[in-house]
């Protein structure tokens, strides 16, 4: 999930489900605390804390975090465009925690087939096996 994220780092198109979106969530929450933390660290006896190693790690996760909501809006059936409802104030903790929360379309969408994308297919998005039994004499 967080290596699925990673390996299609500025990847817009296609579809992440659920499981990447959290664990990627997850990721950048631990990433940043960690970041906080260390420039707590290092900045002990400063008058301010300086926020080097945050700032580093948010520049680090914005281009992934966005290419990451595209997908999950791709995966529910819409527009990456919806993305703009995160600069309206309430909605959008709303909007994103919904976002998370609501499982992906069924099958193929306008976006992409449900293992596009980054997504593992299931055993209902495989074909049922055929067995060749080959011809009768």
């Amino acid at each position: 999930m967080l290596f699925t994220a990673m390996k299609n780092y500025a990847k817009f198109s296609g579809r992440a489900d659920r499981k990447e979106f959290w664990g990627f969530f997850l990721f950048a929450i631990l990433l940043v605390a960690a970041a906080s933390a260390l420039d707590l660290m290092v900045s002990r006896g400063a008058s301010e804390p300086t926020g080097v190693f945050f700032g580093i790690a948010l520049v680090a996760i914005i281009i992934p975090n966005l290419a990451l909501y595209a997908r999950r809006l791709h995966d529910i059936n819409r527009s990456g465009w919806w993305m703009l409802l995160g600069g309206v104030p309430i909605i959008n903790f709303i909007f994103f925690l919904v976002l998370g929360a609501v499982d992906g379309t069924d099958g193929p969408n306008r976006f992409a087939n449900p293992n596009e994308g980054g997504m593992v297919a299931g055993p209902k998005d495989q074909p049922p096996a055929r067995m060749d039994l080959g011809t009768a004499s």
